[in-house]
């Protein structure tokens, strides 16, 4: 389950900012928002035109009534007052009404369940996608980075974080290291991750070629993390894997925004 720190919410809008630049009237999907709506509430806060959202885990997230989670709702409101001068109460994306707490889900629009590699929106619905460690869940990467590419208006951009590593590695376990998962056939991680919060065996130079081969042009890449892989590493791979540049297949989490051509 997601953690229901309201300060999260803003870590995450800052860093889509940075490379956006901001959200003055644009139609955008966020895809996989978690356990709570507090991203949205603050790109549409920030001047987006509409905002959707889309999620395939419920993650005990609450929507309209968010009344269970009030105290979230609250401090992420008097923070974005605090912060960036925006009231979510003026504006009427949080109402209070009847004793209960609710979002406007005319101007916050949520489709659950929904999955990223199926999106339920016309062809060129969108001026910007985004998506912050999300593709690494994917079972379908590919074909979730060629329908963001189909909502996305010429012109339209795309910005996402991406964490291609073992997940095991976040956990008390001190048997694992962030590529474990490569010494596994397809097959094998498949049947180990389908028992976890399934994450795929996906590495960084295939979500770059998915990426670019939806016709996407590449406007920034950045490594975020990254480990060198020792020779003893290397040979426990599954062969693969060793067919990769090893030091791109190091890459354990990294940012990218890509743009649908404009020339169409």
């Amino acid at each position: 389950m997601y953690s229901l720190d309201y300060l999260h919410p803003f870590d995450v809008v800052d860093f889509y900012k940075k490379y956006v630049g901001g959200f003055d009237g644009l139609d955008i999907l966020h895809i996989g928002p978690g356990g709570h709506l507090g991203v949205e509430l603050l790109l549409y806060a920030l001047g987006a035109k509409s905002v959707y959202s889309v999620e395939y885990h419920s993650f005990r997230l609450k929507y309209p009534d968010v009344s269970q989670v009030k105290s979230f709702y609250e401090g992420l409101a008097k923070t974005a007052e605090e912060r960036w001068d925006v009231d979510l109460f003026g504006r009427g994306l949080l109402l209070n009404q009847d004793e209960k707490l609710y979002i406007d889900k005319d101007k916050i629009r949520l489709l659950y369940p929904c999955t990223i590699t199926a999106l339920p929106f016309s062809d060129k619905s969108f001026d910007l996608v985004l998506h912050h460690a999300v593709f690494e869940h994917v079972p379908g990467p590919e074909e979730g980075y060629k329908e963001i590419f189909r909502v996305l208006r010429p012109g339209g951009t795309t910005v996402g974080l991406v964490d291609p590593q073992d997940h095991r590695t976040f956990s008390s376990f001190k048997e694992y290291y962030p590529l474990k998962f490569l010494e596994y056939s397809r097959e094998e991680w498949y049947e180990i991750a389908k028992e976890m919060n399934f994450h795929n065996q996906t590495t960084t130079p295939e979500h770059k070629n998915m990426i670019l081969s939806q016709g996407f042009v590449m406007n920034t890449f950045e490594i975020l993390m990254q480990m060198d892989i020792t020779e003893e590493i290397w040979q426990e791979f599954n062969p693969m894997f060793r067919s990769f540049d090893r030091k791109e297949l190091g890459i354990l989490r990294f940012a990218f925004s890509a743009s649908r051509p404009d020339d169409e």
